[in-house]
């Protein structure tokens, strides 16, 4: 990736691209070293992405940082680590705005078909964020699970250590919501969320403008369980955030199998099905 930064790359029409961000080299280096650090703990050795993790990383920060395609697929069977890839891409764009002082709300959200997996990789990605943080001070990213009761349980961990239990269960969901996003000193650079969630939140004139002024990037990991109905449901929400942000977002799909994971992504997410970076092991 850092001799990426200095020399570019060559795009499908044979152009070369450059990054353009002063801060992304350090960025790299921080999330490396974090990454190295968590994987020492937990397994006695430092991390080393494999070959697929690296391109699904590349990828998404090609699509970030260029006029490019903006449509990922991840795609990898279960235990792949394929989350490390929209993960620590992600975070490397959130590390970099944090150095060079311009993201103070919403940058990604992930989203999650159900609630128990959202847990989940909140709780997998949360040590590393924890660590990335102590590289930050002053700069640290804020982040949050927002679907089923985890915005309680963060507004008492994050903003009110101190709240009883009987006030916390009085505070109403606008509320809460108000506090998390209406406010620049507590809004999530990064959100945990699900559909449902954010349909709600995108109603709410408290959370509207903090989630969606800078939003650059949205994941959604499993995708290959939208279909039908839900589908529907989730790419209207795709859309209303992307038509509130503004601008093109990167759009990212992480799923195990998909049979034709060109055209179900260009559905999703309203995109030119050839259009979209394909990345499997």
């Amino acid at each position: 990736l850092q001799s990426e930064l200095s020399n570019g790359w060559l795009d499908d029409n044979g152009e070369v691209c450059q990054y353009r961000n002063s801060e992304l080299s350090q960025a790299i280096t921080i999330v490396a070293g974090a990454y190295n650090a968590v994987q020492k703990r937990k397994f006695g050795n430092d991390g080393m992405l494999s070959g697929f993790q690296f391109r699904s990383v590349r990828a998404m920060l090609r699509g970030m940082y260029s006029e490019g395609d903006k449509t990922l697929a991840i795609l990898a069977g279960t235990g792949s680590g394929k989350s490390y890839g929209f993960q620590i891409g992600s975070l490397i764009s959130i590390v970099e705005q944090r150095l060079a002082g311009t993201l103070t709300k919403t940058h990604s959200i992930f989203l999650y078909p159900r609630v128990a997996l959202m847990d989940d990789q909140r709780e997998t990605m949360e040590e590393l964020l924890e660590t990335c943080n102590k590289f930050l001070k002053g700069k640290e990213i804020r982040w949050v699970t927002d679907g089923g009761s985890n915005l309680k349980k963060d507004y008492k961990l994050k903003i009110d250590p101190n709240i009883s239990d009987k006030k916390l269960e009085k505070l109403s969901a606008p509320e809460l919501i108000k506090s998390f996003y209406a406010s620049e000193s507590q809004c999530p650079h990064l959100v945990f969320a699900n559909a449902d969630t954010i349909t709600n939140r995108l109603t709410s004139y408290h959370a509207i403008d903090g989630l969606t002024s800078q939003l650059q990037n949205v994941v959604f990991d499993e995708i290959h369980l939208l279909e039908s109905i839900t589908g529907a449901n989730t790419a209207g929400v795709i859309r209303r955030l992307c038509a509130h942000a503004g601008r093109e977002l990167m759009l990212t799909g992480s799923s195990a199998t998909i049979a034709d994971e060109q055209g179900h992504l260009g559905k999703v997410f309203a995109r030119q099905p050839s259009n979209v970076v394909v990345v499997k092991p």
